[in-house]
């Protein structure tokens, strides 16, 4: 998705979703909802931010124009 000039806080809830696991968690079993691939790599990436480094992404990605 296009980032660029995106809400600092919306960026920043989002991964925060993504290191909780929140963000797109493992479907249901048996349930038809698919799981993106990228979450998982997300998942991965936003687990290993700090607080601060998720801040200053989120401000980073809301400088972007």
């Amino acid at each position: 998705p296009a980032l660029r000039a995106q809400h600092s806080a919306y960026v920043l809830n989002q991964l925060k979703g993504y290191a909780g696991g929140t963000r797109y968690g493992a479907p249901a079993a048996g349930s038809p909802v698919q799981v993106p691939a990228g979450a998982a790599i997300m998942n991965e990436i936003a687990g290993k931010l700090s607080d601060d480094d998720m801040k200053a992404l989120a401000a980073y990605v809301q400088g972007l124009r």
